[in-house]
């Protein structure tokens, strides 16, 4: 395998048998590519780089032509979810192993599309037929892009292989040969190796030792007793150490850790007690709060980081029923220190929203800015004496 990923710049490495996390990405779309058929759950693979032609797609080639005899199946990404999901069953009703998402723009996301990599069964309508019909799914994803990410609920379904050449024009590196004719003419030995190596660590003595040692992947535990755990068995990196960067590049993940941070220095965070208002908010509060003008400076806002945060959330206008819509989908998630809690006001029946330090923080704090005395007490929704 040394020789098929030489040429490949895994997480920076000018050679690619240089062992570290992404190398091991690679190795896995390999493994995983061959024994699709017996794991009932494979995470998404992901193909980034730094910049276009540092060989993210010949990756998936290469994985694709050692399991099948020929290069991926691609899609390429949709305008929007609705339409990624209509190109998503046509890729399902072929029932083709291993599908290449190729040159993602947008964070990948959505529901059909998790719903593929960790249900295994999944509902379509045929085009031209009535009614819906449920569809097995054993299907290998690989989405390559320039700084992909994915949104949501994927993140937890994916693990990624970075690529960078370090040169302006990955594409004018020159490679030793042709290394996909390389891969068909020598795919009979590729693949007993690869299947070797599932099959020595699935008998080997250490086995459930070096499984015990890895960090459990729920929703996953086939592939990680399988492909994951033989990757490690071989003295491989770990493929679910990129999950960190996975999560740290989502959109959705960063726009909550803003607004949290913006809301615990602008507004009030307090720990959740029974038949206390402290700390609890309306979504037209906080908006609200954002918007305040700062009567010292012309045209200047209060609290901008908190108007910013909310502005990144829904770049198409604040409003409160937007920020209702996001901010419920994270009811009690905990971010960093703090957790976000929900609950219908005793009085009014408005939903309000609390941010309570968990153990790790501080107690109740009062930001500094526009909640002195005369000014809007926001948990409460009305003017203090």
């Amino acid at each position: 395998m040394d020789k098929v990923l030489a040429g490949f710049p895994f997480d920076g490495n000018a050679d690619g048998s240089v062992p570290c996390p992404s190398r091991s990405v690679a190795l896995s779309l390999i493994l995983s590519s061959l024994i699709v058929g017996a794991l009932p759950h494979i995470p998404m693979h992901l193909g980034d780089a730094a910049a276009p032609g540092t060989g993210k797609g010949l990756l998936g080639d290469v994985a694709s032509i050692i399991a099948t005899g020929r290069t991926a199946s691609r899609m390429a990404q949709g305008r929007d979810e609705a339409e990624d999901e209509k190109r998503l069953v046509g890729a399902v009703l072929q029932g083709a192993p291993m599908l290449m998402i190729d040159n993602v723009e947008q964070a990948l996301g959505g529901d059909f599309l998790c719903t593929i990599i960790t249900d295994g069964k999944v509902q379509v309508r045929v085009l031209g037929q009535t009614g819906q019909h449920e569809v097995d799914v054993r299907m290998l994803i690989y989405a390559t892009g320039n700084n992909v990410k994915v949104r949501g609920d994927m993140v937890r379904r994916a693990v990624k292989c970075r690529m960078d050449a370090n040169c302006e024009k990955p594409e004018d590196r020159k490679f030793d040969g042709d290394l996909k004719a390389y891969v068909l003419k020598q795919r009979g030995k590729l693949v007993s190796a690869a299947l070797t190596i599932v099959r020595a660590f699935a008998v080997a003595a250490d086995r459930q030792e070096v499984l015990d040692k890895l960090p459990p992947y729920n929703g996953f535990e086939h592939w990680s007793e399988r492909v994951r755990g033989s990757l490690v068995w071989l003295g491989e990196a770990d493929p679910c150490a990129t999950r960190d960067s996975v999560r740290d590049d989502d959109p959705v993940t960063t726009s909550l850790t803003t607004l949290i941070a913006a809301w615990v220095g602008n507004l009030k965070t307090a720990k959740l007690a029974e038949g206390s208002n402290d700390g609890w908010y309306t979504t037209g509060e906080i908006c609200a709060a954002a918007n305040e003008a700062d009567p010292h400076d012309r045209g200047a806002l209060v609290r901008p980081a908190l108007h910013d945060a909310l502005q990144a959330i829904m770049p198409r206008g604040v409003t409160p029923d937007g920020l209702g819509r996001f901010l419920s989908r994270f009811v009690d998630r905990i971010v960093g220190d703090y957790r976000l809690r929900k609950r219908k006001h005793p009085t009014t029946r408005e939903k309000q929203y609390l941010v309570e330090p968990t153990t790790k923080a501080e107690g109740s704090t009062t930001a500094g800015v526009g909640l002195a005395e005369g000014e809007f007490n926001f948990g409460l929704g009305e003017k203090q004496a």
